[in-house]
């Protein structure tokens, strides 16, 4: 081991220490802790950490009981086995977050993403990821074309795999994937549909395929995302209350919609059969809106000469256009925030800038009370 002396045994087992000849930690030389343990076939030897970083026999000794409890049950990874890798690399943190990999929203994307854009970085250690390694990562994956919201996805991955790396003892220290070293991402849509848009699109989408036509009403009139709606059951369903529980929603928080007339009616023709899933496809479970939506949306050239995406519309801009018309027509955000089923009050109020007329008058609302002081303070 470079950088340390002999090891010695420590007063637990299966736990060494190594004076460091040129480290020194409180005016004395700095202290490794080594553990060794039984793997399948052969004996393990494992760096746990210097005692000038917080490292203690004691502590190396709980990690040791840790590793030995893992072995026994056949869990241990490979990059911990594999004696020509004595520091953690950053494919061996891959390789034990596989594990974790199915426990994910997206496993299929995550691997594709380490697969093309992270699996050349195998083979080096999580210690060699310097605050400059990570800017040439990024500037190699936006070379490659990729949008910053992508490269941003690959680093989250990547820190992901360091999380799960330090969570399981495999490697110790700070992530140095930290959230400062992530690109900064605008990638709010600022288009919403005026009321005749809305109105066509709806009567086209109506002429062309009924299930795309309902789907998109029940998002422009609730603000669902489209998850959301493909995901509602006709048990979450009151009619007669004319609300809807959308259970299990992108942030974790359900929350109750209110269902419209227009909603209502669209519901009430699709059927008698109210059992199982609303808006169910031909196979049971949908996962995605037709094609016919972009098709009609190209149809009615929205997206004309429109290069930025975010001014783009798709099917997420329904819920915008809910959110907008909503704040324009004078709804306060904190009640908006309860309709969107946002988390905090910060997202909602990307659309307090369409209600001007508010603040406005609340100015004005001002003027008059600070005029009336003045005049009864002049009075008095």
């Amino acid at each position: 081991m470079a950088g340390a002396g002999k090891r010695e045994l420590t007063k637990y087992p299966g736990v060494y220490m190594r004076q460091s000849p040129d480290r020194k930690h409180d005016g004395k030389p700095d202290v490794c802790f080594d553990i060794a343990y039984n793997g399948p076939g052969r004996k393990v030897w494992e760096k746990v950490g210097w005692r000038s970083e917080g490292y203690t026999a004691a502590m190396a000794s709980q990690i040791r009981a840790e590793r030995v409890r893992t072995v026994r049950h056949g869990d241990l990874p490979s990059a911990i086995l594999d004696k020509r890798r004595p520091e953690l690399t950053i494919g061996g943190a891959w390789e034990a977050y596989q594990g974790h990999l199915a426990k994910t929203k997206r496993p299929g994307t995550d691997k594709s993403r380490w697969d093309l854009h992270l699996a050349h970085m195998g083979a080096q250690t999580i210690a060699s990821l310097s605050p400059l390694e990570l800017e040439r990562l990024k500037e190699s994956l936006a070379a490659k074309g990729l949008s910053p919201q992508t490269v941003k996805h690959c680093l989250a991955l990547l820190r992901r795999v360091v999380n799960h790396a330090i969570a399981m003892r495999l490697w110790s220290g700070t992530n140095p994937v930290q959230k400062r070293v992530m690109p900064h991402v605008d990638n709010k849509r600022f288009r919403f549909l005026s009321v005749e848009e809305a109105d066509l699109l709806l009567e086209t989408l109506k002429a062309r395929s009924l299930d795309t036509w309902r789907i998109s009403l029940m998002s422009l009139y609730t603000g669902m995302r489209l998850g959301e709606v493909l995901g509602l059951r006709w048990e979450a369903v009151n009619m007669s209350a004319r609300v809807a529980q959308v259970l299990d929603p992108k942030n974790g928080r359900s929350r109750t919609v209110s269902l419209t007339t227009s909603v209502v009616a669209m519901l009430l023709a699709t059927g008698t059969e109210r059992h199982g899933l609303v808006f169910a496809g031909r196979n049971g479970v949908r996962k995605e809106i037709s094609d016919t939506f972009s098709r009609v949306v190209e149809e009615l050239k929205f997206n004309k000469g429109v290069a930025d995406r975010r001014g783009r519309v798709v099917f997420h801009t329904l819920r915008h256009t809910f959110a907008s018309l909503l704040a324009m027509s004078g709804v306060p955000l904190y009640q908006l925030m309860d309709l969107m089923g946002h988390r905090s009050i910060d997202m909602t109020k990307r659309y307090a800038s369409l209600c001007p007329a508010q603040g406005k008058e609340a100015t004005e609302h001002i003027e008059r009370l600070l005029s009336h002081e003045a005049t009864a303070g002049h009075t008095s």
